[in-house]
């Protein structure tokens, strides 16, 4: 009769050591890839995120602009300068919508900075954005004319509206310019009981 060697079940200890070590390995790449992973998507969240503010600004301009109301009356006519446009509005930002209301938006500068403000009447001013080292202007630019930096220019009678509107950033080596249509009539609509 031939003995019978017993062999035991089971893993012996290197190859349990070598078993972990491969375990580790794979454990310490993958939080590796999920690091990079987590940080490029924080990124991209954060670009996202500004560019959505970006957007949201541009279009509180455009918006407020775009449905300013031309007026002959001096006390409502529409005042632009180039560090403040006047006038009112079909579309305020806080107010309800389609009720004229008298909005504006003033450039404050110092020398680190430059702000844009937004202003409704009954309501507290509101900055809407801050650039560091930039200047800021408005400018306008009419049917007959070219951009300027006052509205109305000295030939446009009061209460007209100029067709465009343009905010200019000038940054350190960047030059970003905003362009705002007004939609409606740009001259008031002659109405029989002006003349009553």
């Amino acid at each position: 009769m031939v003995p019978m060697v017993f062999r035991e079940k089971g893993f012996t200890l290197v190859e349990v050591i070598v078993v972990l070590t491969i375990v580790s390995l794979c454990s310490v790449l993958m939080l590796q890839m999920l690091t990079v992973f987590l940080r490029g998507y924080d990124q991209v969240n954060r670009v996202q995120g500004e560019l959505v503010i970006a957007s949201m600004r541009e279009n509180w301009f455009r918006r407020s602009v775009k449905v300013l109301v031309a007026s002959d009356d001096e006390a409502f006519a529409f005042k632009g300068e180039d560090n403040e446009i006047a006038g009112y509005s079909l579309y305020p930002l806080i107010g309800q919508a389609g009720r004229l209301t008298k909005v504006g938006w003033v450039i404050r500068s110092n020398t680190r900075s430059a702000s844009l403000w937004y202003m409704e009447t009954g309501y507290e001013p509101m900055k809407i954005a801050t650039w560091e080292d930039a200047r800021l202007e408005f400018q306008f630019r009419g049917a007959t004319s070219g951009w300027v930096g006052e509205w109305p220019p000295g030939e446009t009678p009061i209460g007209e509206l100029p067709q465009r509107i343009k905010l200019t950033i000038n940054e350190p080596g960047v030059t970003k310019e905003l362009f705002a249509a007004v939609a409606i009539r740009r001259v008031k609509r002659s109405d029989y009981r002006d003349l009553l």
